[in-house]
């Protein structure tokens, strides 16, 4: 028998299973925290539209929901949550340079001054916008385009 080639083969399976088995589970964790913001989107709709914007329950599950998709989100979907966000509270501060509000105003901030003017109803549809017409398309095509597994648990 040849036993070193048995073992390499044994090495080479358990590797390729290994990384298989990391590249779905990676895969999956951005899938979960992607669906938990779309998620958001859908739960602050009921009772009634632009409600749940001023829910503290639903802004932190909204802020944590974005922290998940910043530690292990594309940078194309980190960009639009956050803008997402931002059009539904525009007073709150982010770490990120881009969207703090200040007196001296960038492109980014001027967008910002002008969502504060507006009630939190449209505030509200502006979130479901940015949620609907450019964050579901950026997610539906980075999740069937990352993995197989989008395409096996479609059936």
């Amino acid at each position: 028998m040849d036993y070193p080639s048995a073992i390499i083969g044994a090495l080479v399976g358990g590797l390729m299973t290994y990384l298989t088995a990391i590249k779905k589970l990676k895969y999956e964790s951005r899938r979960d925290a992607y669906l938990a913001f779309l998620d958001l989107r859908i739960k602050g709709n009921y009772p009634i539209p632009g409600g749940r914007a001023t829910d503290l329950q639903f802004i932190q599950e909204l802020l944590l929901a974005q922290n998940k998709i910043d530690l292990i989100g594309s940078e194309r979907i980190k960009e639009i949550s956050l803008r997402a966000i931002v059009a539904l509270y525009p007073n709150m501060k982010f770490g990120n340079e881009k969207y703090k509000t200040r007196d001296n105003l960038t492109k980014d901030e001027i967008v910002i001054k002008l969502t504060k003017e507006l009630d939190v109803l449209d505030r509200w549809k502006a979130f479901e916008n940015i949620c609907d017409n450019e964050l579901k398309p950026v997610i539906q095509k980075e999740l069937e385009s990352r993995w197989q597994f989008w395409k096996r648990g479609q059936s």
